[in-house]
């Protein structure tokens, strides 16, 4: 987005999580030299509060809070329903951060081009004169992510109805965008152990359903998804939806999207 005229510094490597990250003292070196700060939300990102809150002239950030953005709030775990969490749209006047909204909001690639439309704006407030770069910049990622998706929709389209399990309910908004079933959820707290009644219910749902994949994280191991289908026919998939896998730079949140799909259908569409 920037181009030349600033440089970005990454505090949270897509190989390490939020729910339990904790910062380094070259963190807070980083963040006191920074003009602005650009998070998700410090519901999402709460490791950061404190320092921010040391640094009053620092300009933070909060995606969450860009207007236009299709929130969805936290689901249950076990088996979902389609109608689980229905949707509204933020409205920047009305926000508020102790509800209960999904914050894994980024998994949606409309909501990316609304937060990438509300740093355009940022940007060019902190540097009025790389406006119209910021804005130039902007519009060509629209248009990527525009293709991106009407070409995943088509793409996914044949494995809308296909019954899956996730680890962490990380993934609605990908889910809801691409009109995929609601999928069972282990656990909603990667850090927290799922239930024995959680478990028995989903290897239930598996055997009923003919579940034939069950998605965890890179960062997280698959014990727990092991423990869940051990005896079933059931392949694990990797959802990365932080880039731990991919290049740093400009083309990482669209390879996080297209490799979000990628997993998917390789994992459902097996015979």
């Amino acid at each position: 987005m920037v181009g030349d005229r600033g440089s970005a510094s990454l505090l949270l490597e897509g190989s390490s999580s939020p729910h339990h990250f904790a910062l380094k003292p070259s963190h807070a070196r980083q963040l006191q030299a920074a003009d602005a700060l650009i998070l998700v939300d410090f519901g999402l990102e709460s490791f950061l509060k404190k320092l921010v809150a040391s640094l009053p002239n620092l300009q933070v950030v909060e995606l969450s809070s860009a207007p236009g953005l299709r929130l969805f709030e936290s689901r249950e775990v076990g088996v979902l329903n389609p109608e689980s969490s229905n949707g509204h749209t933020h409205d920047h006047a009305h926000h508020d951060h102790e509800t209960q909204d999904d914050l894994h909001l980024w998994l949606d690639p409309e909501n990316g081009i609304v937060m990438a439309a509300h740093l355009a704006e940022i940007f060019a407030t902190l540097d009025p004169a790389g406006a119209d770069l910021y804005q130039t910049n902007f519009q060509q990622f629209r248009k990527q992510m525009t293709l991106q998706i009407k070409r995943l929709k088509a793409r996914l389209t044949p494995y809308r109805e296909k019954p899956y399990v996730v680890f962490h309910d990380a993934y609605q908004y990908f889910e809801k965008r691409f009109d995929l079933k609601a999928p069972g959820v282990l656990t909603l707290n990667p850090e927290m152990a799922a239930s024995a009644k959680v478990v028995q219910e989903l290897r239930v749902y598996i055997q009923q359903h003919n579940v034939r994949c069950a998605f965890r994280e890179p960062q997280f191991s698959s014990a727990i998804l092991e423990s869940l289908i051990e005896g079933l026919d059931v392949d694990i998939g990797i959802f990365d939806p932080l880039g731990a896998s991919g290049v740093r730079g400009v083309a990482l949140y669209p390879q996080i999207i297209e490799g979000m799909a990628d997993a998917f259908e390789q994992c459902v569409s097996r015979d």
